[in-house]
């Protein structure tokens, strides 16, 4: 499953992010992941199979889609995340509407936080 929490109001987006990290299993291995240390064969790893110590991932992707070349990277591969066992949670920061658009035909659980 994909879960995006995404907009100019950080304060908000970073306390429902806290929030909904809370709902998730505890047991579940946790990996953090930034534009500074991504890389693409690691997150085939994360979508294309299980951990070996537990049956579900949480894999916490921030501010990676400012970058052009992971962004394209990830919209290909939408598809495959949302197939997989894993959880993948986005936090990044004001998206274009067509990057909106690719999460939502992956069905992602959209979080949108602006500054009213």
């Amino acid at each position: 499953m994909i879960y995006v929490f995404c907009g100019e109001d950080a304060d908000s987006k970073n306390a429902n992010y806290e929030k909904f990290v809370k709902t998730l299993p505890a047991d579940a291995p946790r990996f953090f992941i930034n534009k500074n240390d991504f890389d693409q064969m690691q997150l085939e790893s994360f979508y294309s199979g299980a951990s070996l110590f537990a049956a579900q991932s949480v894999v916490v992707l921030r501010d990676v889609l400012d970058d052009t070349e992971i962004n394209e990277f990830i919209l290909e591969k939408l598809k495959f995340l949302g197939e997989s066992q894993n959880t993948f949670i986005f936090v990044e920061g004001k998206l274009r509407k067509p990057i909106i658009d690719a999460f939502k035909k992956a069905r992602a659980e959209l979080n949108v936080f602006e500054i009213p």
